[in-house]
């Protein structure tokens, strides 16, 4: 009588290792060999990373081999995300999932405080708000700030925006509200803003700047109710300035933002 005890023991054995080459096969797919910078190494012919069964340490993602990687887990991979470096508490509140804003907290109410850190999220839009994103009450000497004398209201950089920055400032938001408060725009035919900085720095990181400036003045037009059609915006750069540059006093002056009003003829 044959004793099978042996043979099943040798199976069970065998069964076992087989199922540990393949835990071991399976885990280490997201391993890849490395040079010795630290960088994957790629095939010649195929261009994909090499894979290896030995873990790296520390263990890594590479977009370059296909690997998602989201930084500060916001649910946007890093490539796609605007705002990449969020902390958990940025992010409580959610984030944009499309636009230019992708990644970075969501601000619902426009006010330009965030929702994480916003005390009153349903605030109108275009009303002055504080640094809780609660709504500030206007003074009447507030809305005539831009009291409309001239077709060409002109917009302090300094004022409007953080030194070389393009992010409107809070009172960047009341100046425009008050704007278009009294802005009648069944006689407008358009609004033209144009972006201009100093001379200092290069020519084209200027021209980038204006430009992004003017552009961030019309989208918060556009969000205060003005007709998209009815606003266009470029950036001029250094190009026009209209004091001298060689002063602190004629620098901030050129530092500025124009909206041009150009009605429809009577």
């Amino acid at each position: 009588m044959f004793d099978y005890s042996g043979y099943k023991i040798l199976s069970g054995l065998t069964a076992g290792l087989l199922l540990a080459a393949t835990v071991t096969a399976n885990s280490a797919e997201n391993y890849y060999l490395l040079d010795s910078k630290g960088n994957p190494i790629m095939t010649a012919a195929l261009g994909k990373c090499v894979k290896t069964q030995t873990p790296n340490n520390p263990s890594k993602l590479f977009e370059i081999c296909g690997d998602v990687i989201d930084k500060d887990k916001d649910g946007i991979p890093n490539k796609d995300d605007k705002c990449p470096n969020n902390t958990p508490e940025e992010i409580v509140k959610g984030v944009y999932q499309n636009g230019p804003k992708k990644g970075c907290p969501k601000d619902s109410d426009k006010d330009g405080v965030p929702d994480y850190r916003d005390d009153c999220p349903n605030t109108p839009l275009g009303a002055k708000v504080d640094e809780k994103g609660c709504q500030i009450k206007l003074k009447k000497k507030s809305l005539e700030v831009l009291r409309l004398k001239s077709d060409v209201i002109t917009l302090s950089g300094d004022v409007t925006f953080a030194f070389a920055k393009f992010e409107l400032t809070v009172q960047a938001h009341t100046m425009l509200a008050a704007l278009v408060v009294q802005l009648k725009l069944n006689l407008i035919k358009t609004l033209e803003i144009v972006g201009h900085t100093d001379s200092v720095g290069k020519k084209s990181s200027n021209k980038k700047l204006s430009e992004r400036r003017a552009k961030v003045v019309a989208d918060y037009l556009i969000a205060l109710g003005i007709p998209p059609e009815k606003v266009s915006f470029r950036g001029d750069g250094e190009s026009k300035p209209i004091a001298k540059n060689r002063t602190k006093m004629g620098r901030a002056q050129n530092r500025r933002v124009e909206i041009k009003i150009v009605r429809f003829p009577k």
